[in-house]
């Protein structure tokens, strides 16, 4: 019977499971936040059977297992048992689940709900992040390990669990906690939809990533053969007066502008984020449009810090574009 007490449990297959993340090239474990928080003398419960690969130790134990988890929720005296526990639940359960721990959770826990997975891998949205309770002000989540308000990862959630349990996280943890970013707290309706956007500007990001940069990488490509053509043109400017006019001086300069706009592509494609244009119908070449309008104002820029600041010497241009595209970076950093 699923409403039966709960007990000490083992995860099925945890060893495997644990061997296979072992043989990974980042240090981390499974069982780390249960072992760490055993260390200090605690435990970690588990409602349902998501929730218990989580709370297992790296032993593949869980101190406290109920599989039921509507009933686990609402037990007071499950969710006193451990300093930790954590429940699974769905899309269709979230909100009567969220809404049973907060009522029975005792007195300054803090709730935390975090999506964790996708149902339709061929859609992955934005997920979830919630936090409720001491430690938590009214605004949004953010945390050092990305520095993108309103932005946290999975990877976080376990270094915040044990930085509200006032312990460390072992070396083995890649997060960082969560914190609440400056700022009040807007209508819930303008939240929603400021989220919602978010989400529909990550997944049209994450479509546009492969064709936007093999279509840069085709540019570029082409304008390193066009420029080698033209500097192989060099040597036979005695044959015909074509190759004297292309490697004129005027000719020279225009292909010098040509790869110093090329090389400031990737930073346009950082420019290109502060606008909209995953909003489009189009969003592709939107992305194009805005990375070859930033790439352009910054071609002008470079081409005049390089008549003012180097004079137009040979390594003008090329100092003037890394001195832009780093400034880029910094900004965005």
């Amino acid at each position: 019977d699923e409403a039966v007490a709960p007990t000490l449990a083992t995860v099925s297959g945890f060893g495997a499971l644990y061997a296979h993340n072992a043989r990974g090239s980042d240090g981390t474990h499974l069982g780390a936040l249960a072992d760490a928080v055993e260390t200090a003398g605690g435990c970690v419960s588990a409602a349902g059977e998501l929730a218990a690969l989580g709370a297992a130790d790296s032993r593949g134990h869980v101190s406290s297992y109920w599989a039921d988890v509507t009933a686990a929720a609402g037990d007071p005296g499950f969710l006193r048992q451990c300093p930790v526990t954590l429940l699974a639940t769905t899309s269709t359960d979230v909100d009567e689940v969220s809404g049973l721990v907060s009522a029975n959770a005792p007195p300054g826990a803090v709730v935390i709900v975090a999506g964790v997975s996708d149902a339709d891998a061929d859609a992955a949205h934005l997920h979830v992040a919630l936090a409720n309770g001491p430690g938590f002000t009214p605004g949004r989540l953010t945390s050092a390990s990305n520095r993108r308000t309103p932005f946290v990862q999975l990877v976080d959630l376990a270094p915040t669990v044990l930085d509200l349990r006032g312990l460390a996280a072992p070396t083995s943890m890649i997060g960082e906690p969560w914190q609440t970013s400056e700022g009040g707290p807007r209508s819930v309706a303008a939240e929603v939809s400021s989220l919602s956007r978010l989400d529909l500007a990550a997944r049209r990001q994450a479509g546009a990533v492969v064709p936007f940069w093999v279509t840069v990488v085709v540019l570029l490509l082409g304008v390193c053969a066009a420029t080698a053509v033209a500097a192989l043109g060099g040597e036979r400017r005695r044959l015909a007066a074509e190759s004297r006019t292309v490697n004129s001086p005027r000719a020279a300069r225009a292909a010098a502008i040509a790869c110093t706009w090329c090389a400031l592509l990737p930073a346009a494609s950082f420019l290109a984020g502060t606008v909209a244009w995953w909003a489009s119908s189009h969003p592709l070449l939107a992305l194009g449009a805005a990375t070859v309008a930033f790439a352009t104002t910054a071609t002008l820029v470079a081409v005049g810090l390089e008549i003012a600041v180097w004079r137009r010497r040979p390594f003008g241009l090329p100092a003037a574009a890394g001195t832009v595209t780093f400034a880029v970076i910094a900004v965005d950093l």
